[in-house]
């Protein structure tokens, strides 16, 4: 139950910032095949019953870390001749040294015949990424300003005492669609 409401939280947000809806999901933390243990394999498999893509990653640039430019650019430098998901952060900081890796480490690997594609693109699932709802864009904005629903509240005069229209909204929004 709690995963649910988090994939759920996490739907609003990213309706309310961007406003799109994804049915890929990528796990915290570890997110390679091989530390996938029994109750993690369990926990994609309830993801995926929920018709969502469980996306794990093949390279780990170990960004978050700050490790610097030469560092991330070796990490995510191809070993051999075969694709790759690489993992790479865009939150959680300064990311000076990512955007520099990807400046250096992008020209580089198309001039050596490498492509780049989404993870929706290079596996073929369809609207692996599409519009929000009007109503889960307007449930976003509630879940990620932390001053959006206080005009309900200041119109009754009582926290709580009336619902956020927008919130009300947003439990009507199917969640994403289901690829296929």
């Amino acid at each position: 139950m709690r995963a649910k409401l988090e994939l759920r939280f996490t739907d609003l947000a990213l309706a309310g910032a961007a406003g799109v809806g994804t049915s890929l999901v990528r796990p915290p933390y570890s997110a390679a095949p091989a530390a996938v243990d029994d109750a993690a394999w369990a926990s994609m498999r309830r993801i995926g019953a929920d018709g969502r893509l469980v996306v794990l990653s093949d390279v780990d640039s170990q960004d978050r870390r700050r490790p610097g430019v030469a560092a991330i650019v070796a990490n995510v430098t191809p070993k051999d001749d075969r694709g790759a998901v690489v993992l790479m952060h865009d939150a959680g900081g300064d990311r000076s040294e990512t955007v520099a890796a990807l400046a250096d480490l992008v020209p580089r690997l198309r001039a050596a015949g490498w492509t780049f594609g989404t993870v929706g693109e290079v596996t073929g699932v369809r609207e692996a990424v599409s519009p929000a709802a009007p109503a889960g864009r307007a449930g976003g904005w509630c879940t990620t300003s932390s001053s959006a629903c206080r005009p309900c509240r200041a119109r009754s005069g009582r926290s709580g005492a009336r619902r956020c229209r927008t919130s009300a909204a947003s439990r009507r929004t199917p969640s994403p669609r289901t690829p296929t």
